[in-house]
């Protein structure tokens, strides 16, 4: 699980409680001003979409469930890494799915607005060249 904290050291949480079985964690981005955790999730039977949903870290409480990528028949996700930029409040989703053959991989980039987990954007990428286009990415 890839963990993100942003902001002073002394909000920083260090006892969370235990998740219920809802699937796999894949990323969690905690932001020590709101104390919320936006967290992306595999849940699915055979088939593991990916969620994102804010967690209260104080009573694993979780609300406002939203698919945020579907996984197609014969794909599964590889990996889901975070990146948030708290000038603006953004979460970038760099989302990694592969055939079972490990032969095609498919990388998307998703860009949530971390207070309402509206998707801003929402874009496949094929190339390095792609990838830093995006402003997350540029100096």
């Amino acid at each position: 699980m890839d963990l993100n904290l942003v902001g002073k050291t002394k909000d920083i949480i260090v006892d969370f409680h235990s998740l219920p079985k809802r699937g796999g964690p894949t990323s969690m981005t905690y932001d020590m001003k709101t104390k919320r955790a936006l967290l992306t999730w595999l849940r699915g039977d055979l088939i593991e979409d990916i969620y994102m949903f804010y967690m209260n870290p104080y009573t694993s409480e979780f609300q406002e469930e939203i698919l945020l990528l579907k996984t197609p028949i014969g794909l599964v996700v590889q990996d889901v890494q975070a990146v948030y930029d708290e000038s603006n409040r953004q979460v970038l989703f760099l989302i990694r799915q592969n055939d079972l053959q490990s032969i095609k991989i498919f990388v998307w980039l998703i860009i949530v607005e971390f207070d309402t987990m509206k998707i801003v954007e929402k874009k496949q990428i094929n190339t390095v060249i792609d990838l830093s286009m995006w402003m997350f990415f540029q100096i």
